[in-house]
């Protein structure tokens, strides 16, 4: 699934309540208890990416559905319902974040927060995390090799 700049710009101006994101990996949805696992952006979140993290722009949102058909998943260890996706775009400097968080009645993942790190940053708050779903693919990152997913110096 994906989505335009048009209907990112209809959710953020209020002519749409909500954008559907992507489905989550089999394992992430089963882990959250969410059967299926649809991952989907409100407006207030959008507005809130905006306001909060300047980095990001309207077309690093259109990157969404990649970081979660992508991104390497963790359990987050101090929220129930949550985990984040860490995901380096090739074209990227610098990694992505995703925080998602699924609703108390189960089925909807909803993202929470958005924003891009630094490797350092990453490694530091994702060093000792449960890794729920790896990265997809390599995609030439020097922390995502053959398991490790950040590289040791």
């Amino acid at each position: 699934m994906s989505f335009e700049l048009g209907q990112l710009t209809e959710l953020v101006f209020g002519h749409r309540q909500y954008l559907t994101v992507g489905d989550l990996p089999r394992s992430v949805a089963e882990y959250l208890g969410c059967h299926p696992g649809i991952v989907f952006l409100r407006r207030r979140e959008a507005q809130k990416i905006w306001i909060k993290h300047p980095e990001v722009s309207p077309l690093d949102l259109l990157q969404l559905p990649l970081v979660v058909t992508k991104g390497c998943y963790y359990a987050d260890p101090k929220r129930r319902r949550c985990v984040t996706v860490l995901y380096q775009n090739p074209h990227k400097h610098r990694p992505y974040v995703l925080g998602l968080k699924s609703a108390a009645q189960g089925c909807e993942v909803w993202v929470s927060t958005f924003y891009q790190t630094t490797e350092r940053e990453a490694q530091k708050m994702f060093g000792k995390w449960e890794v729920l779903r790896p990265a997809k693919k390599y995609d030439g990152l020097p922390w995502a090799k053959g398991g490790r997913h950040f590289r040791t110096r």
